[in-house]
């Protein structure tokens, strides 16, 4: 028996089209001036609309996403008429996310693409991008295109590695290297939407840096011999970061002047490398407990030697940190005292210029940071101005018949 022939229904509508089917209806309607640019979708749950563009420099159609609402399409289609004239929307897709990070890494490497402030980006910085690419971002979003990523899916990204137990630090780590692939791309290339802006990170908790006081520093220093004792003494007393001891040579430092010449730094794989920014390249003074281990340092020395703190094997390289670190700790062990970083050192030292009363220009140029507001976000909380000395200046004025403050003012 041959199959029934199934015919429309006798009441005066054409059939409904298949799901997932434009529907026949659409062509007529398309022509209206209403449904220009306008696609129609049939749906059991009826029918959905989205907007089409026409980019003529990619000679390639920009669909948009399918709505129920006909305005709502219409209205995107109008946006992006308006994007692809002013040249922010467009149809090409652009580099993968992995093409692009070889090529910015190749380009910061070379010293052609520079931070924000206009600095080349120290070897460190960029290890550490491309740990972060290569471990957690391009096996995640590797194939997509640049400019298909949105901010809502880096979102996604980050909530998927803070469930995953990734520490703040880590994530955000991570996520900087993205904010640099993507504010090159934004100043050159036609890329305009950077979907790094605005997104929110978990917050980074980390415990207040060890600081001691000036007499503990002194003891701690004097218990080592030398040189981890004037190795700890630049960090303590001048705030110099560990690279820029390692680098440091005898013509840096004056003792006539009592100045120290900061102008390089060290790198573990680079070597020899310039500071950390333009602010590293900086003169600090020669504080007296510090004159008097660096003038006991020189008498201990070689005279010819170039670096302050050679390495035992070859004079041309500096000393190594772990060894430093290993002598100083089993020192400070048998001595009973609590150990000392030389990074948490260097927080010492900004701490004592605050204490000392440094204006704070002063001590963001010391510390060699890139601007002072730095110097507020790293050490604010130890300026002066505590609740209680606020307290006490807050009542002292508000007790005075005049009301007139004279304290502080100048």
């Amino acid at each position: 028996m041959s199959p029934t022939p199934q015919h429309p229904k006798q009441d005066g509508r054409p059939p409904r089209a298949p799901v997932g089917v434009m529907s026949t209806r659409t062509a007529t309607r398309k022509r209206t001036t209403a449904r220009v640019g306008i696609e129609e979708m049939a749906r059991d749950s009826g029918l959905r609309y989205r907007g089409m563009v026409y980019d003529r420099v990619a000679a390639k159609h920009i669909r948009g996403p399918w709505t129920e609402s006909l305005a709502e399409a219409r209205a995107w289609r109008i946006d992006a008429l308006a994007a692809v004239r002013a040249g922010r929307l467009t149809a090409r897709r652009g580099p993968t996310i992995s093409a692009a990070v070889d090529e910015w890494m190749a380009g910061a490497r070379a010293g052609l693409i520079e931070t924000r402030s206009g600095e080349p980006y120290k070897p460190a910085t960029l290890r550490s991008y491309e740990q972060g690419f290569n471990k957690r971002v391009i096996p995640a979003l590797g194939e997509r295109h640049l400019r298909e990523i949105t901010r809502p899916e880096l979102q996604q990204l980050v909530a998927r590695w803070r469930k995953a137990g990734m520490s703040p630090s880590r994530i955000r780590n991570s996520i900087n290297g993205v904010r640099a692939l993507y504010r090159h791309a934004m100043t050159h290339t036609d890329l305009h939407t950077n979907p790094t802006i605005g997104l929110a990170l978990p917050a980074v908790r980390g415990q207040r840096d060890h600081v001691v006081a000036p007499e503990q520093a002194a003891r701690l220093i004097d218990a080592l011999d030398h040189p981890e004792s004037a190795i700890w003494a630049l960090a303590v007393y001048a705030g110099l970061r560990l690279g820029e001891i390692r680098a440091l040579r005898w013509t840096d430092i004056d003792l006539t002047e009592n100045v120290l010449h900061i102008t390089r730094g060290w790198d573990q794989n680079e070597g020899e490398i310039a500071p950390k920014s333009r602010a590293g390249t900086r003169d600090i003074p020669i504080y007296r407990p510090l004159r008097a281990q660096l003038t006991q340092q020189r008498l201990r020395s070689n005279p010819d030697a170039v670096l302050v703190f050679p390495a035992d094997r070859n004079p041309l390289d500096p000393f190594s940190p772990n060894q430093a670190y290993k002598h100083a700790r089993q020192t400070w062990a048998t001595e009973g005292l609590e150990p000392l970083g030389l990074h948490e050192a260097r927080h010492c030292a900004a701490s004592f210029m605050i204490a000392a009363g440094l204006n704070l220009k002063a001590i963001s140029t010391f510390m060699g940071h890139s601007t002072i507001t730095v110097t507020l976000d790293r050490y604010g909380h130890l300026l002066p101005g505590s609740r209680d000395e606020a307290q006490a200046l807050m009542d002292s004025y508000l007790e005075r018949p005049d009301g007139i403050v004279t304290r502080g003012l100048s």
